[in-house]
């Protein structure tokens, strides 16, 4: 969920940065509402979710690769240093 309200809030943000930077521009934002009303108003709600998919991707390989390594480490300091793959008897 946190994922989601950030990838919102950093579609919103780069779109008033963009625009503030645009010398051509006539217009201005007034504030962050109004950059939002603006984005939805003139490029609908799908733009908001723009960068998920990679956002989502990049997430489950990261969190993927932090829960092995910490489980190995796990493994290594309650072992002896010691990997096992199954438990012996």
């Amino acid at each position: 969920m946190d994922l989601l309200l950030k990838i919102r809030n950093n579609v919103v943000i780069s779109h008033a940065t963009c625009f503030a930077q645009s010398l051509s521009s006539l217009q201005q934002y007034t504030g962050i509402v109004d950059c939002f009303r603006r984005i939805v108003k003139d490029e609908g709600y799908h733009v908001l979710w723009r960068g998920l998919g990679t956002a989502v991707a990049r997430a489950f390989v990261v969190n993927g690769a932090i829960f092995s390594s910490y489980e190995i480490a796990l493994r290594c300091l309650f072992n002896n240093g010691s990997i096992q793959t199954e438990n012996a008897i």
